[in-house]
Formats: structure tokens, C-alpha cells, sequence
């Protein structure tokens, strides 16, 4: 496989392929949209210590009815809090329930959670099966008969892959440390010399323990990677697109791994530049946003005088400054996806030619051909 050929033909793909710019961009925010809640219920605060519902057990009460009666005064007083929170804030006067608000916030967040993965993997395979039919025809898809390429019942079956590859990784981890931690009950109460020598063996299996799962770690990536391909472009099934990804990553092993190794160096890179780019787009956006948003409440304070001039200059402003900084962020992590999707798509077909001129290939039960496969 000619890497160098490769990661040329997918950057040339990624610059011309214009349609594949917005599906990428779709992958970026999908892949992304958990990120700023990282940024929520911060405190600045150090001293302020959380305390959540204390329990006390009165005389002839239960820890369980303690329990449930600490629960009913602490959610009459966050019912209290909410109800003075909307009249203070917005002037509504009403009874507000805590577990309906809760009830009504997780339905939201559920909702939002299912909308990510669904928009995660119908662009990953539209990203996958656009690419491939590109290499194998030189067509280039528009963005709606792309979206079609996605939304399709492969892409279900990218998910179950993930998952069904996650929760053997998983398990196999927690194996492997519960191997190394079951003794733990039968020397830590023996004497010094006893501890000390088990403590030491076992310190010793767990770091080669985590250097053995870091090491797995990118060979089940890999994996995913390669069965993606293989269900998206061939429409094989979960458990043989795994299979094939699997075997593929033992049998191309120095292949797979410098494309990975690429990956990581884009990833790198990435992180590098984009501290850089951000300051930049923040000095444009504030720039961008704020002699407009100026302009327009002094404009607004010609006629009224009130907070209405501040919130619309705020409003108008901030609207700017988003668009300048998320704009060019999203399209430049777009064309990161792009290419390094292109670049494992391409990679897969290199290495499903190999195997088809190798004379001791071993077939793969239920593949079928990239040709029939785009055909269907």
C-alpha cells in the first residue's frame, strides 16, 4: 500500500470535494456537541463545599422513611426556589414542580443526546460512502443523494458496531484489572514483608496492565475503523464487518499502524494550531461584533433610553462574535473529518486490493463486491 499516494489523494478529495464539506462539518458538531457542558456549573469559588440532602433518622423512623422525608423537604424548597426564581426574573407568578422541571430537563437532554448520535453516524457513513463511490467511479454525489447514502440501515449497523466493540473492550479491561486486584483480600493483612512484595507484583501487572490496554486501545480504534468501512462500502453485517476488521488490522499491522500513527499526528497538529487560530477569531469576532453592536444601541437609544439600547447592542453583538469565531472553527474541523475519513477510506480499498491479488487469501463469509454493493 503506497501511504504516500494515499494521504495525497485524500487531501486532493478533501479540497475539491465541496459536497463533503458540509457533511464533515455536520460530524464536527456532532462529535463535539457534548464539549461545552464541560464549561457548565463552574464555580470560582474554591471555599464553597456542594452538599446534597442530609438524612436524619428521628426516633422510631427508619433510615428509609428518614430518607423519603428528606427528600420531600428538600424538594419543597427547590419547588420555593424555582417559583421566586420566575418571578424574579421573568414576573410570572406560579407553582413550579421540581421533578416535572427535572422529568422535563431529562427528556431534553435525551432528546438531544439521540439527535447527536444519529446526526454522528448518518454523516459518518455518508462521509464513508461518498468518498468510496468517488474513488471507485470518479462521481462526485451531491449533498442530498449523500444524505441518502447515509440514512440507510448500515448506518444502525455502525452504531452496533461501536457499541457491541466498547462493551468487549470493556469488559475485557475490567477482567483484566479484577485479575490483578482479586488477590488484594489474601496478603493486605499479612506482615510487612508479605505486603510489600505483593504490593510491589502487583504495581509491576498493573503499569503493564495499562500499557497493554493503552496499546489495545488503538488496535480496537483501529478495528472500528476498518469494520466501518467494511459495512458501509460492502454492507456487510456487524459481526462480519468486525471479523474483517479485526483480521485486517493483524494482517496489515504496519500499514494500519502508520496510517494511525498520521492520525494522531493530524490530531496533534490540530490541537497545536488551533490555540492560535481561536485567540485570532476571538480579536476578528470581538472586533466584528462589537463595533456593530455599539452602533446599533446607540442607534436604538435615540428612541429609547431604557436597557433596550444595551440588550439589543449585546444581542446584535453577540451574534457577530459567535459567527466569526464558530463559523471558520467549524469549517476547518470539518475538513479535518473529511480528511481523515477520506484517508482510512482510501486506505480500506488499498487494502481490500491486496487481499484480492494475495493467492492465500482467506475469503470473507457474506462480503460482497464494492461494485455490487454501490449498485444496490
Amino acid at each position: 500500500m503506497n501511504l504516500s499516494e494515499i494521504v495525497a489523494k485524500a487531501w486532493h478529495t478533501t479540497w475539491t470535494y465541496r459536497a463533503l464539506w458540509i457533511v464533515g462539518m455536520v460530524l464536527a458538531l456532532a462529535t463535539s456537541a457534548g464539549a461545552p457542558f464541560a464549561l457548565l456549573d463552574r464555580d470560582d469559588d474554591p471555599s464553597r463545599v456542594w452538599q446534597g440532602v442530609t438524612v436524619t433518622t428521628l426516633p422510631g423512623e427508619t433510615v428509609g422513611q428518614a430518607f423519603w422525608r428528606a427528600l420531600g423537604v428538600a424538594s419543597r424548597e427547590a419547588n420555593r426556589a424555582l417559583s421566586e426564581l420566575l418571578q424574579d426574573t421573568l414576573g410570572i407568578r406560579a407553582r413550579v414542580s421540581f421533578w416535572v422541571v427535572l422529568a422535563g430537563l431529562l427528556v431534553v437532554v435525551l432528546a438531544a443526546i439521540v439527535v447527536g448520535k444519529t446526526a454522528r453516524y448518518v454523516s459518518e457513513a455518508a462521509l464513508i460512502r461518498m468518498a468510496g463511490t468517488h474513488e471507485r467511479t470518479g462521481k462526485r454525489l451531491t449533498l442530498w443523494q449523500g444524505a441518502r447514502l447515509g440514512w440507510s440501515r448500515r448506518t444502525w449497523h455502525l452504531f452496533l458496531i461501536d457499541l457491541l466493540v466498547d462493551l468487549v473492550a470493556c469488559g475485557a479491561v475490567l477482567a483484566l484489572f479484577g485479575g490483578i486486584l482479586a488477590p488484594l483480600p489474601l496478603w493486605v493483612d499479612g506482615s510487612e514483608p508479605v505486603i510489600f512484595t505483593f504490593a510491589f507484583i502487583t504495581g509491576g501487572l498493573a503499569l503493564v496492565a495499562m500499557a497493554a490496554v493503552s496499546v489495545g486501545a488503538v488496535y480496537v480504534l483501529v478495528t472500528k475503523r476498518l469494520a466501518h468501512r467494511a459495512c458501509a462500502l460492502e454492507g456487510q453485517g456487524v459481526l462480519d464487518a468486525i471479523r474483517w476488521g479485526w483480521r485486517g488490522a493483524r494482517q496489515h499491522l504496519t500499514d494500519v499502524g502508520l496510517l494511525w500513527m498520521i492520525s494522531a499526528a493530524v490530531h496533534v497538529g490540530w490541537a497545536i494550531a488551533i490555540g492560535p487560530a481561536i485567540l485570532l477569531l476571538m480579536g476578528s469576532g470581538l472586533i466584528a461584533g462589537g463595533l456593530p453592536g455599539v452602533a446599533a444601541g446607540r442607534l436604538v437609544g435615540l428612541v429609547d433610553s431604557g436597557s433596550t439600547a444595551v440588550l439589543v447592542g449585546l444581542a446584535i453583538g453577540s451574534l457577530l462574535f459567535l459567527a466569526v469565531v464558530t463559523g471558520p472553527l467549524l469549517l476547518l474541523t470539518g475538513l479535518r473529518e473529511v480528511f481523515l475519513s477520506t484517508l482510512w477510506t482510501l486506505a480500506y480499498g488499498a487494502l481490500r486490493g491486496v487481499e484480492s491479488i494475495e493467492p492465500h487469501s482467506a475469503p470473507v463469509a457474506g462480503a460482497v463486491s464494492l461494485t455490487a454493493a454501490a449498485a444496490s
